[in-house]
């Protein structure tokens, strides 16, 4: 990616975490990447700076705090980020957990959703981006909590490669989700408010779940 293209995504990221100050349930919780992904720090690098730049906003729903608490007690090691750069008031920060262990399922970044100003990454082990891509839809769909949405985020060149293609073609009709979104928060299918909207059908819960990232 392109210094352009990794700054890009980056907004797009952070604007799937910042829209209504974290408090949706289609918002991404956990950024999956590949281990070995030479632009993996790059990325991270242009999230937090990106994160650190927005006004961190009032942290309105119940129970916000509590949870974005238990988060921190769990993950010392988050980075706090916003102007401010600490929770002040009725206010949260930004908050990045890198680095989640893919090995630990009951990780509470994987199991709870922290409807809240947070978010996490995790990066996995592949020999290829097309393995890559298998192993991530896998982990979407056995470990992470939720059945709502994830977002594929993924060059046009990488695409054009016929194996990562048929890869990321694959992943859209397994991923166990109601909407998949290409290089934009599928949150939008929400928004545009004519689509069918909801749980992956079959789920083990008729309610609506939270978010997921690829």
């Amino acid at each position: 990616w392109t210094q352009g293209d990794l700054r890009r995504q980056a907004v797009n990221l952070a604007s799937m975490l910042v829209n209504n100050a974290g408090f949706n349930c289609n918002a991404t919780r956990v950024i999956v990447t590949l281990k070995d992904w030479p632009q993996r720090e790059a990325l991270l690098s242009e999230v937090r700076s990106v994160l650190s730049q927005i006004p961190t906003r009032k942290a309105y729903y119940p129970g916000a705090a509590e949870r974005h608490a238990r988060f921190l007690a769990a993950h010392p090691e988050a980075e706090q980020l916003g102007p401010q750069n600490k929770e002040t008031g009725d206010r949260l920060p930004w908050t990045l957990i890198s680095g989640l262990d893919p090995n630990r399922p009951d990780d509470i970044c994987f199991t709870t959703e922290a409807f809240c100003s947070l978010m996490g990454e995790t990066a996995l082990a592949a020999p290829s981006s097309a393995a890559f891509v298998d192993a991530a839809t896998a982990f979407v769909n056995d470990v992470l909590w939720g059945t709502l949405n994830a977002s594929i985020l993924v060059s046009p060149d990488s695409q054009k490669d016929k194996k990562v293609g048929r890869a990321v073609k694959q992943a859209i009709a397994n991923l166990r989700v109601g909407t998949v979104g290409i290089n934009h928060w599928a949150g939008v299918s929400y928004a545009l408010g004519c689509t069918s909207w909801g749980a992956y059908p079959g789920s083990e819960s008729s309610n609506i779940q939270s978010g997921r990232g690829v």
